[in-house]
Order: C-alpha cells, then sequence, then structure tokens
C-alpha cells in the first residue's frame, strides 16, 4: 500500500471529501501539516514556489497547481529534484467550460469602449459634462485579440454577439474560425487595425516582453487588456508609452510582482505606483481575479484530484 502525506497550502472550500474517496486499496490517504512529510502538494496562486520555499518539503513527489500558468513554480528546481508537476495546462476539452477569465476580460473591454471608467472618473472630480464621452458603437469599434487559444476563442465568441468588429492574430496558423473574424497576419497589422487590444497568450520565454513601445508607436494611443501574464508587457514599457502617449489606458488583472506573500505589498508594485500617478481611469488593476470562482475552483480542483491518481497509477504500475 502506498501511504500519500498530502499537504493542501490552501485548504479554504478545496474538495477534501472527494480526494479521501480516493482512499482504496492501493493507497492510504493522510492529510498532514508537515512540509518535511508531504509527499504530495497542493498550491493554488497564494505565494511564489521558488528554490528555497520548495527546500522546506524534502519528501515531496508531486505537486498539483489548478492554474494552466506555471510561472509561481521553479520548474528548473522541480525538474532537477524530478518532482511531477500536476497541472491544468494543455487541458483545452475540460477548460472549455471555465470562464470567467473570458468573463473578465469581457467586462474590461466594454469598461474601455463605453468610456466608463474616463467618465465615472470625470464625475467623481465633480464634472457632469457628457460631451466629453461620446464614442462609437460596438459595430464601429475593432477589437484586437492577441492569441486564439481557448480564452481568446471564448472572448472572440462573446464580442461577436455583441456586434463587434473583431481582428485576432495568433501565432499559430488557425484555418477554422468564426468566418466573421478577421485574421491578421502578424501582430503588426493587429496593432495597425485595433486601438483596444486584448491579450490572450500563454507565458513562455519567447514571448517576454512581447508588447512593447515599437508595436504601440504604429497607430497609438491605444487601449490595452491584459488577463494573461504581466511578463507580455512590463511595466518599464508602460510607463514610456504612457508618459509618450502611446498608451491610453491600461486593465489588467496580473502584475509582475505578484504573487505577493502580503496583500499589503501591492504597494511595492511598480504599476500600483504608476496607477498613483495617472489615475485608475488610465491604469486599472484587479488583484488577479480571473479564475475567482468557488464553483469552478472546485472543479478544476477535482479534475486535478482525478488527473494526479491517474498518474500515479502509471508510476506505481
Amino acid at each position: 500500500m502506498n501511504l500519500l502525506n498530502i499537504y493542501i497550502n490552501e485548504p479554504l472550500n478545496f474538495p477534501l471529501e472527494y480526494l479521501l474517496k480516493k482512499d482504496h486499496k492501493k493507497y492510504k490517504i493522510n492529510i498532514i501539516n508537515d512540509k518535511n512529510k508531504a509527499n504530495i502538494l497542493f498550491v493554488r496562486l497564494n505565494k511564489k514556489y521558488d528554490s528555497l520555499e520548495l527546500g522546506e518539503f524534502k519528501n515531496i513527489k508531486y505537486i498539483c497547481t489548478s492554474t494552466t500558468g506555471l510561472n509561481h513554480l521553479d520548474l528548473n528546481y522541480l525538474e532537477e529534484k524530478n518532482i511531477t508537476l500536476i497541472s491544468l495546462k494543455g487541458e483545452s476539452d475540460f477548460l472549455s467550460n471555465i470562464k470567467t477569465t473570458a468573463d473578465l476580460a469581457l467586462s474590461m473591454i466594454l469598461a474601455s469602449q463605453t468610456l466608463m471608467l474616463d467618465s465615472a472618473s470625470s464625475v467623481s472630480n465633480g464634472i457632469f459634462d457628457r460631451r466629453k464621452f461620446f464614442r462609437k458603437g460596438f459595430k464601429n469599434s475593432p477589437i484586437g485579440i492577441l492569441g486564439y487559444g481557448r480564452l481568446g476563442n471564448l472572448v472572440s465568441a462573446y464580442l461577436l454577439k455583441l456586434g463587434f468588429e473583431v481582428n485576432f492574430f495568433d501565432i499559430k496558423d488557425f484555418n477554422n474560425y468564426d468566418e466573421r473574424l478577421k485574421k491578421c497576419q502578424s501582430i503588426e497589422e493587429l496593432f495597425r487595425c485595433c486601438k483596444i487590444i486584448s491579450i490572450h497568450v500563454n507565458y513562455e520565454k519567447r514571448n517576454k516582453n512581447l508588447i512593447n513601445k515599437n508595436l504601440l508607436k504604429l497607430n497609438p494611443p491605444y487601449k490595452i487588456i491584459n488577463t494573461s501574464r504581466a511578463e507580455l508587457f512590463n511595466s518599464a514599457e508602460i510607463e514610456y508609452c504612457f508618459e509618450n502617449k502611446l498608451l491610453e489606458q491600461y486593465l489588467t488583472d496580473v502584475l509582475e510582482e505578484e504573487p505577493f506573500s502580503n496583500p499589503n505589498e501591492i504597494k511595492y508594485s511598480r504599476l500600483w505606483k504608476m496607477q498613483q500617478k495617472y489615475g485608475t481611469n488610465s491604469i486599472f488593476i484587479t488583484p488577479h481575479i480571473g479564475g475567482a470562482c468557488w464553483s469552478n475552483l472546485y472543479k478544476c480542483e477535482v479534475f486535478l484530484i482525478d488527473k494526479l491518481f491517474k498518474e500515479m497509477c502509471t508510476d506505481f504500475a
């Protein structure tokens, strides 16, 4: 019988009963608080697991994270120590019904296109003047989708239903897509024809600083929505773009410095400091709430548990 000492880093609303039902003839499950004895670790996004943090788990064999992004984990350390990583990365079929990040991206796009943030800020400052906030309708507002994977596809579908003109670019050569979409042949073409861009690109080393001042010089000023990864558009480039009026609005759910060990550490974030300078109507930050839905998180962790035991059945066969 294989003894499973499981450490659950964030136990709130974790599907513990489902996990314990996996206890059968092959395994004996112990939920423990001793990092040194744990051989399975479940994590979310409350902290970064670098080599120092992971080094406290001397006997860990599996790490399970209910995320598609993995930049909160030291992947080199996992490889070096031969630790198996179980995640949601690449699980497109399962994730097709997990839509909360797409919902958030749509909300940010609409807030930007309708001038909701600018107009509310104006009223907050004591100016009630609608003449400053006339805008184009949805039909005449081209939206750019950078990355046509699962989330880019979902957001595009939402926008089409609302009547927007939707353009997209992806480095992959997609041939099957909604005929109402306009497929751009390069990222430069996307930035030339759209001034509102929503980012849906996975983070890989080749994508670091994918968005930069050179792109934003093509047809400024831009409004950028980022519910993907902060590393795609770093704060130094963002500051340059605001200073040179290349960027009108930046709405983001992700920061370079996260996850924070303390929520108050947001005050050390470079982008947060910029927000104090330019205002929340120019730099709008939410605290990584794209996946913050208890029912969906429960489904994801149930899926993760099943994936873990399937992996272990292979390993222990």
